[in-house]
């Protein structure tokens, strides 16, 4: 086995990592939101609730209004792929709708 080869294994294992972090954050964000309401939602109680340390969230999001806009983009996505409401498709196999199914 060549050395790229093992990069190469490592850079896809956390790419598919992050996905699925990425995606739990998102699901975890949307299940508070219907829970609590937007409004009531900081990155404090996504965080804590998706099980990532101090901080981590935004290794992922900018900003609070980017993960908003990104869940929106998912469920609109959602709408768009399916025409019924359901959580963001991420959720289920940690991939876009547009690169899954």
């Amino acid at each position: 086995m060549t050395n790229s080869a093992v990069v190469n294994f490592r850079t896809r294992t956390g790419q598919a990592r992050r996905a699925r972090t990425r995606a739990n954050i998102l699901s975890t964000a949307f299940a508070l939101f219907d829970e609590r309401g937007v409004d009531q939602v900081t990155v404090e109680d996504v965080r804590e609730s998706a099980g990532l340390a101090r901080g981590s969230f935004y290794n992922y999001f900018l900003t609070y209004e980017h993960m908003l806009k990104e869940l929106a983009a998912q469920i609109g996505r959602s709408y768009a792929f399916g025409g019924r409401r359901q959580r963001p498709h991420a959720q289920t196999c940690g991939t876009d709708t547009a690169r899954c199914c």
